[in-house]
C-alpha cells in the first residue's frame, strides 16, 4: 500500500513537463495591520462610543464589555452656546455719606496759597474713544488732551481710574502718555479695582468709581506732599458720568462725552468741531485754576452744581452732560408748543437759581371769562407794564432829541427832508424839471 508519495512525484514531474510552476504566496508592499476580534463589531448592534484609540491609549477592552478600560481617554471639547446669558445684578448704587455732606455743604474758603490736587483721569469717552471694541488699544485721541496732560502734569498729581480691564487700560495709557510723565503718575487703576464679582466683570453693568478706596491706598497717599494727605478736599476725578461720581459727588467735574464724531467733510466744519472739543478741556483747565485756591473743593464744586457760583468755561456744572446729550440725539428738533402748554425745550439749561428767578406769579397772569364762557382780556404782569413804560419813555426822548437837533441847525427843513429821503424824490424831479426846459430835437420829433 503506498503512502502517496509516488503519486505526488508524478504530479510534479506533469505540471514541469506542461510549463506549470507551483503557486506561491504573494508578499504585498504595504504591510496592513490586522483588526483584532473585539475591534469588530457587527452590522445589527451599535458601535461603542467611549472605545479607546489604540495608538493613544493602552490596553484592550473586554470583547463582551462596552466600558471602556482604566486609562486616559480623549477630551472632548464642547461647543460655546451662542444664546445669550442672562446680565448679572448690577452693584449697589453709593451713596454719599453724612459726613461727606456736611464737610461738602460748608462755605467756599479761600488758601493764601495754591495746593497740588489730586487729578484722577477717565479714559474712554473723556480723554479718548476706542471706535472698535474688537481693538481696545487703537483709539483717537481728543483735541485739546496734550495741551491738558502737560498742564497736569506740571501743576497737579496726575493718576488713571478706568472701567477697562487692566491689559486695555495699561496699553492706553502707554500710547497716550509720554513715558515722562507716567513716570510722575500715582496710578493706573482699571476694571479690577471696582469691586466686581466675575459675572459682573465679564459684563456690561453700570459702575462706580469710589474715591474713599483712592485716599486708603498708600502707595497713592505717597505721592502727596510732605505733611499732607489726598482726601475730599484735595481730589478731582474727571469723567464723562455723574453716575460714577455718586459716592463722591461733589468732587466730580463732568466733561460731555467724547464721541467718534468728526465731520467728514472736514474743512470749516471739522475746524469748528476740533475748537469746540478744545474749548471743553480748556474749560477745565480753567475750573482746576480756581479750585487750587481752594480749601476744600468739593464746597465750590457744590455750588457750581447747584448754581449759587457760576462755573468758568463752556461747561455748565449744573445739568448731567450725558444725559443731555443723549436728549440731543433724540429730540434734535423740539415742536412748537401749542397754545395754553408751557415752552419747556429751553428749562434744561437753566439752574436751579435761574429757573426760582423766571417763576411768575400765577395771579398776575390770570385770565378773567364774562358769563358766557368767552376771555375778556389778559391782565398785564407788573414786567409787562414796567417794559411798555421803558419803551415809551424812549422814544419821547428820542422824538425830543431829533426836535432839538433840527432846531439847532441852520439848514433847512426841506433840506433835511431830502437827506432823510435819501435824495431820490428830489433828484427825480430836478432831473424832470430839466428835461422840461430842453428843446425837441428832430429825432425826438420823428419818433
Amino acid at each position: 500500500m503506498s503512502d502517496g508519495a509516488r503519486e505526488r512525484q508524478i504530479v510534479q514531474q506533469s505540471r514541469h513537463a506542461l510549463g506549470q510552476t507551483t503557486p506561491q504566496a504573494t508578499v504585498s508592499l504595504y504591510p496592513i495591520r490586522h483588526r483584532r476580534v473585539e475591534q469588530i463589531a457587527p452590522y445589527s448592534t451599535t458601535a461603542p462610543q467611549d472605545i479607546p484609540v489604540q495608538s493613544i491609549e493602552t490596553g484592550a477592552a473586554s470583547p463582551n464589555s462596552l466600558e471602556s478600560p482604566a486609562g486616559p481617554t480623549r477630551k472632548v471639547v464642547a461647543r460655546r452656546s451662542r444664546t445669550r446669558t442672562a446680565t448679572p445684578e448690577p452693584p449697589p448704587v453709593p451713596s454719599a455719606s453724612a459726613e461727606y455732606k456736611r464737610k461738602a455743604g460748608l462755605p467756599p474758603a479761600r488758601r493764601q496759597t495754591p495746593q497740588k490736587l489730586l487729578v484722577v483721569l477717565d479714559l474712554n469717552g473723556t480723554l479718548l474713544v476706542r471706535p472698535n471694541r474688537r481693538q481696545p488699544t487703537k483709539f483717537k485721541i481728543r483735541p485739546g488732551v496734550t495741551q491738558l496732560l502737560d498742564y497736569l502734569f506740571d501743576n497737579h498729581v496726575v493718576m488713571v481710574y478706568s472701567s477697562a480691564r487692566p491689559e486695555n487700560a495699561a496699553g492706553m495709557v502707554a500710547n497716550l502718555i509720554h513715558p515722562k510723565q507716567r513716570q510722575l503718575m500715582a496710578g493706573v487703576w482699571a476694571r479690577d479695582k471696582l469691586d466686581l464679582n466675575k459675572a459682573q466683570y465679564n459684563s456690561k453693568v453700570q459702575v462706580y468709581k469710589k474715591l474713599h478706596k483712592i485716599w486708603a491706598d498708600r502707595s497713592i497717599q505717597a505721592k502727596a506732599e510732605p505733611g499732607r494727605k489726598w482726601d475730599q478736599s484735595n481730589t478731582i476725578l474727571v469723567d464723562d458720568s455723574q453716575l460714577k461720581a455718586l459716592a463722591q459727588p461733589h468732587n466730580l467735574l463732568q466733561v460731555p462725552e467724547f464721541e467718534d464724531n468728526a465731520p467728514r467733510e472736514g474743512g470749516v466744519a471739522l475746524r469748528d468741531w476740533q475748537l469746540k472739543e478744545q474749548a471743553i478741556l480748556q474749560s477745565l483747565e480753567q475750573k482746576l485754576e480756581e479750585l487750587k485756591w481752594q480749601v476744600d473743593v468739593s464746597r465750590l464744586i457744590r455750588d457750581w452744581q447747584t448754581g449759587k457760583q457760576h462755573a468758568p468755561g463752556v461747561v455748565d456744572e449744573t445739568v448731567d452732560q450725558k444725559t443731555h446729550q443723549s436728549l440731543q440725539h433724540r429730540e434734535p428738533l423740539s415742536p412748537t408748543p401749542s397754545v395754553g402748554q408751557p415752552d419747556t425745550s429751553r428749562q434744561y439749561w437753566q439752574s436751579p437759581s435761574q429757573s426760582v428767578g423766571l417763576e411768575t406769579n400765577p395771579t398776575e397772569t390770570e385770565t378773567s371769562s364774562d358769563a358766557d364762557g368767552g376771555v375778556e382780556a389778559q391782565n398785564k404782569s407788573v414786567l409787562d407794564a414796567l417794559e411798555e413804560e421803558i419803551d415809551r419813555s424812549l422814544q419821547v426822548e428820542h422824538a425830543d432829541a431829533k426836535d432839538q437837533r433840527r432846531s439847532e441847525s441852520p439848514i433847512d427843513e426841506n433840506v433835511w427832508k431830502e437827506i432823510l429821503s435819501g435824495g431820490q424824490k428830489d433828484d427825480r424831479q430836478r432831473n424832470k424839471g430839466s428835461l422840461g426846459n430842453v428843446p425837441p430835437t428832430p429825432e425826438s420829433m420823428a419818433a
